[in-house]
């Protein structure tokens, strides 16, 4: 199995919990259609060099940076036959309405890296994976000088993505679909931190 194989794989599984996703898809055979969700959100950031596995294969993230996250024709038409395949009609306009709000939720008129999809295999116990990716957080925030993003709908992921840094900025309940969005922020001073203490134990 190769990386987008096993990236793809653990991704589309952490879907599964995620209930923000699995109201708006189509009903019938539900792996598959977040599968290819999760392709076509693989394809989309691989040309950025936005794809990452731990060496362990144990945690998986698809990220990219706002500002050079542009999308062509052909990214657009996948876009199209994505939703065609895998998402309800009588969704499309909550969808649209809701993800157009989410966004005015997010810091604006700024930069910022997204991280669009993170995942762990609950197979593979212990905390390299999150580790490597917590490096990498710090990495890619010190190499822009970037605030990091990222949002769940998955209350218990919370404590995953505070352990690598992240810290709610944000709380919006969806009463219309009784669902609860956490908005979280991972600002350049955790990496600054993060590196001096690692520059300190050497």
């Amino acid at each position: 199995m190769d990386q987008r194989e096993m990236i793809v794989d653990m991704l589309s599984k952490a879907f599964l919990d995620n209930p923000r996703v699995l109201r708006t898809i189509k009903k019938g055979n539900t792996e598959k259609k977040l599968r290819i969700m999760t392709e076509y959100a693989y394809d989309l950031v691989s040309k950025y060099n936005g794809v990452f596995i731990s060496s362990d294969h144990s945690t998986s993230m698809i990220y990219y940076r706002k500002s050079v996250h542009k999308m062509n024709l052909y990214d657009f038409w996948r876009y199209f036959r994505m939703f065609m395949l895998c998402i309800k009609p009588s969704k499309a306009p909550s969808i649209q309405k809701r993800e157009k709000y989410i966004e005015s939720l997010r810091p604006q008129g700024i930069d910022y890296i997204y991280v669009w999809l993170l995942g762990n295999n609950p197979q593979i116990r212990g905390l390299r994976g999150l580790a490597e990716i917590r490096s990498l957080l710090d990495e890619k925030s010190l190499e822009y000088n970037l605030p990091i993003l990222i949002e769940t709908t998955v209350e218990r992921n919370l404590k995953l993505y505070q352990y690598v840094g992240f810290e709610i900025y944000h709380h919006w309940y969806d009463d219309k679909e009784d669902l609860n969005v956490w908005f979280l922020k991972r600002e350049v001073l955790v990496a600054i931190k993060n590196r001096e203490k690692a520059a300190l134990t050497i």
